[in-house]
């Protein structure tokens, strides 16, 4: 790693400290959120907090963005109100990276910064967490915009960050319903949303792609979408015929990788299982092509455990979710 630039961490969020170089950062051509001032052209780099785009009578879309970095902190954000033709059009979730050119910065109690799109010279960029947990970026209108080693190293200190401390914070209510003792239904999770469900395994086998396992499951519930997969490899897939039957209109779906696979081919049909940290995950800005997944690692209590069929678990659910 350059010598200018060395990282400090620490379990204490307000104590993490990354000590980019702040000359490194203006001869880059960038400045931090907390140094932010009026002018017509600045240049940020920023983690995504909150995005939300409406569409105005006139056709054209109103993007409202909170942007934070490690030095302004969490609970700070900076506003982003960006103006959109369609041609032009961005989008951006919790957890994303934006690289903002040539950005405007005003107001009087409070600064805030603001853009157009049809604008000569301004751009956004997103970079976002793809289903291996790395950083990919997303398509851009402006078409040319390459990032310097800087601005990479830049962006994938942010990712740390917030992996590794301020989702600890952005997701501390999911982390609450996600603690050992509370479970949610199949039918009861939102795009992007992560929980923990009882289920039984109605079907089990290998995925045609991604070296990965798929377990079709149900809870008695009925998803509002079907999740089922079209990567199904049918010659090595395990089947319980009659619970197949039964539960025809009530499974999902489940895509299991790395370590998980391990686990799951263990696992036969009939059998039931607690899916901790299950996420029903979906590609960047497309939310109309979820999937449930158990990603790498055992991040927040990820795992996949066998119950026996007279657990006390499945016993205090199975007479309102098997019906």
């Amino acid at each position: 790693m350059n010598s200018s630039k060395m990282k400090s961490y620490s379990h204490d969020l307000m104590n993490f400290m990354t000590e980019i170089n702040e000359a490194m950062l203006q001869d880059a051509g960038y400045v931090l959120l907390s140094n932010i001032y009026k002018t017509r052209c600045l240049n940020v780099l920023g983690l995504v907090k909150s995005f939300v785009c409406r569409q105005k009578q006139n056709g054209r879309f109103s993007a409202k963005m909170s942007i934070v970095d490690w030095k302004i902190g969490w609970d700070n954000p900076v506003q982003c109100y960006i103006t959109m033709s369609e041609p032009r059009k961005f989008t951006a979730s919790k957890g994303n990276i934006v690289r903002l050119r040539r950005i405007g910065c005003d107001g009087d109690t409070e600064l805030y910064l603001y853009g157009n799109t049809d604008c000569f010279g301004f751009s956004v960029d997103v970079w976002y967490e793809n289903c291996e947990q790395s950083l990919s970026k997303a398509n851009c209108w402006h078409g040319y915009c390459p990032e310097s080693q800087f601005e990479l190293e830049m962006i994938e200190e942010l990712h740390e960050w917030y992996k590794t401390f301020a989702k600890q914070l952005a997701d501390r209510s999911s982390a609450v319903s996600n603690s050992k003792e509370s479970f949610k239904k199949l039918n009861e999770f939102s795009a992007g949303s992560y929980g923990n469900v009882i289920v039984q395994i109605v079907a089990s086998g290998p995925s045609v792609k991604n070296n990965g396992w798929i377990l079709r499951v149900w809870d008695g519930s009925s998803p509002a979408t079907s999740f089922k997969l079209d990567s199904v490899n049918s010659d090595g897939f395990a089947v319980d015929e009659e619970l197949s039957v039964k539960a025809e209109n009530f499974v999902a779906d489940v895509f299991l990788y790395d370590e998980h696979c391990t686990v799951a081919k263990a696992l036969k049909p009939g059998d039931f299982v607690i899916l901790y940290n299950l996420h029903l995950y979906y590609p960047y800005g497309n939310m109309s092509s979820c999937q449930f997944v158990m990603h790498s690692g055992n991040s927040y209590g990820r795992r996949v455990r066998l119950i026996s069929a007279d657990d006390e678990l499945v016993n205090s659910v199975k007479s309102a979710q098997f019906p």
